[in-house]
């Protein structure tokens, strides 16, 4: 065996085996080994750095903080380098057991709360978050607190009759009050509407000016009245308030007031009066705008009878004054028996008091009250001239 520097300095064992060959080995020793040791550190911090880009090495978060905005905590904190997301924790104990509660690629997440199925602890909440990336998670944060000690806001209170009658016999004396009172949190907007088989009615939308915690109203006759207009028959509509937080939520009352409306009533226009005649045979006039006709005479008396598709009633004289709205008198039409022929208007000048009612082929009523007739004779053909006079509702 022998030793001896190459010439780049490095030593070599040259050691001669049986077959007379020589083999070199290099001594670990020298230049050559330095430059390699720098490379293979080079690499090792290089492939450091390229973990922390995109791996485990994430920053805890820091600057958390925890907000009450009316029904919701909101959680925010620094965004943390290289995180593609953040895990939310909570607790009702700083020490305790934090439960993941949700996750977001924000910097902010908002714990909702509701009055049915997202609501906070009530009482002491903690939170933590984790920075997360596609290799695993930060450690936690340091907690943050938030007091729900006060428990769940209180919606606002709506107050309002439980039912509601409109007597248009009174119809100015109507009126009922409501209220809307909201202890724990600010209103931005009230709608009161009135709901018909579906359809919403809007009656006015009060905004004060926003926010505003209590509002109050009592309603009468006049808010209702362009409404009350277009109401041709009864009615049952739904009266409902709605009342909108800060928070956008809305609450509508607990109770629809239900109000029972019964159109008003008619009055019947008139009276008119009116003339019938008749000259000898000839057709009468004055008789057919009132669903009748000038049948013919007896001896003694004038034959009025309903034109096709009209009903004529016999009332009694009360009634001509007695029957005061369409309704009535339509009423007493519908109900009455109707009779093809009528035949008690004599034929000699008298006045008299006779009431009957008609409703034509068109659906319209009238009150009739004939008073009086003449008869002129007519020369020197002979004929007659039968004028029967009165008044007629409608």
């Amino acid at each position: 065996m022998k030793k001896f520097k190459n010439l780049n300095g490095v030593m070599e064992t040259e050691t001669i085996s049986k077959n007379g060959r020589s083999l070199k080995s290099l001594t670990s020793r020298g230049n050559f080994l330095m430059p390699m040791f720098v490379i293979l550190c080079l690499s090792l911090l290089m492939s450091c750095k390229k973990d922390r880009s995109n791996n485990y090495l994430l920053d805890t978060p820091t600057g958390l903080s925890a907000t009450q905005h009316g029904t919701s905590i909101s959680i925010l904190w620094s965004s943390v380098a290289d995180a593609t997301s953040y895990r939310i924790y909570r607790s009702n104990n700083a020490s305790g057991t934090y439960t993941q509660i949700g996750d977001t690629s924000y910097s902010i997440y908002t714990d909702y709360r509701s009055y049915e199925d997202y609501n906070p602890l009530d009482g002491s909440n903690y939170y933590k978050v984790k920075a997360v990336n596609n290799a695993g998670e930060s450690d936690y944060s340091n907690y943050m607190y938030c007091d729900f000690s006060g428990g769940i806001p209180t919606p606002p209170i709506i107050t309002m009759p439980s039912s509601i009658t409109i007597d248009f016999d009174d119809l100015w004396g109507f009126s009922f009050d409501v209220a809307v009172l909201s202890p724990d949190e600010d209103l931005t907007s009230i709608r009161v509407f009135i709901r018909h088989e579906g359809f919403i009615l809007g009656l006015e939308e009060i905004t004060e000016p926003a926010p505003f915690n209590a509002w109050n109203k009592t309603y009468t006759a006049v808010d209702f009245m362009g409404l009350l207009e277009i109401i041709s028959e009864d009615l049952t509509l739904e009266f409902c308030i709605e009342a909108k937080t800060q928070n956008t939520e809305s609450f509508k009352s607990a109770t629809i007031t239900i109000i029972n409306v019964s159109p008003p009533p008619s009055p019947l226009e008139g009276p008119v009066n009116f003339t019938w005649q008749r000259i000898s045979g000839q057709s009468a006039e004055g008789l057919v705008a009132l669903g009748l006709e000038w049948q013919m005479n007896t001896a003694t008396h004038i034959v009025i009878r309903p034109l096709p598709g009209s009903k004529l009633v016999v009332l009694t004289p009360i009634d001509w004054n007695a029957l005061d709205t369409k309704e009535e008198l339509a009423e007493a039409v519908d109900a009455g028996m109707g009779i093809d022929r009528w035949e008690v208007i004599p034929i000699n000048n008298t006045t008299f008091n006779h009431v009957i009612a008609t409703r034509t082929g068109e659906g319209k009523y009238f009150l009739i009250n004939p008073t009086e007739s003449t008869v002129i004779l007519i020369e020197p053909s002979g004929g007659l001239k039968i004028t029967v006079t009165g008044q007629y509702k409608y």
